[in-house]
């Protein structure tokens, strides 16, 4: 009985509930992630302003999580303040004639460490025996990581040929697989609903839509499709 009633509130939850269901750590990286996507939005749309106010709000989400982390991990998590604060007031566009909007590639590449060394740390915290929201949180997470790499590498100037060997802690194929056998297993569950498993039948269609495009770098230019469908993969996510 106790495991329906947490379901119900479950279904209820919105975006902001899902991010607090995750660890402090993960929320950080869920905002850095979103932060990063929408970044490079609004280069890529030529200077669209409502990607900069979404970029803007998801840098801090990615603050004020970071400061919820200090309660948990002092340490680590005064070193990442120190990275962020130093790398956010280089998050800057060039506009160039003929060219549109530019991001220096010493910027472009930070970020990029930024995120990479985020998730690295993600990676360390047990995902064994994790609570269902907690779950669904990093699946989010995984979906957004792999997101913010292909924005990042559609806007780079030598695209997937930038990528070194310090990067490759995000490696896609690996991370979708995982998100793949995650939903699996989600969908597979007998305590599992009908009510959230149709919500996870529409997330995993939406993610097989855009899986291929963000693995392995496919058509740059879908990416309106991409964050349209990314941004509703969040919010299913949320309301599972």
């Amino acid at each position: 009985m106790r495991f329906i009633t947490v379901l119900i509130m479950l279904l209820g939850l919105g975006f902001s509930s899902l991010t607090c269901a995750a660890s402090s750590l993960v929320a950080h990286g869920l905002a850095v992630s979103k932060s990063m996507s929408a970044f490079y939005m609004y280069g890529l749309t030529q200077g669209d302003s409502r990607y900069l106010g979404e970029f803007e709000s998801f840098a801090r989400q990615a603050e004020a999580s970071l400061k919820e982390y200090s309660v948990e991990n002092a340490v680590t998590a005064n070193s990442l303040s120190a990275e962020w604060q130093a790398l956010r007031p280089t998050l800057k566009h060039e506009y160039v004639k003929d060219a549109g909007y530019i991001v220096p590639v010493e910027a472009n590449n930070r970020f990029r460490a930024y995120l990479t060394h985020i998730y690295e740390l993600v990676l360390k915290e047990p995902r064994q025996e994790l609570k269902l929201n907690q779950q669904l949180a990093r699946v989010d997470f995984d979906i957004e990581v792999i997101c913010a790499r292909f924005f990042d590498v559609s806007n780079h100037l030598y695209g997937a040929l930038s990528i070194s060997n310090t990067d490759l802690a995000i490696d896609p194929p690996k991370i979708a697989a995982q998100i793949n056998a995650q939903l699996a297993m989600l969908r597979a569950s007998k305590s599992t609903p009908p009510a959230m498993l149709k919500n996870l039948e529409a997330v995993q269609g939406k993610w097989k839509f855009i899986e291929d495009t963000v693995v392995n770098y496919k058509d740059e230019a879908a990416y309106f499709l991409v964050y349209y469908n990314m941004g509703h993969i969040g919010k299913m996510l949320s309301n599972t």
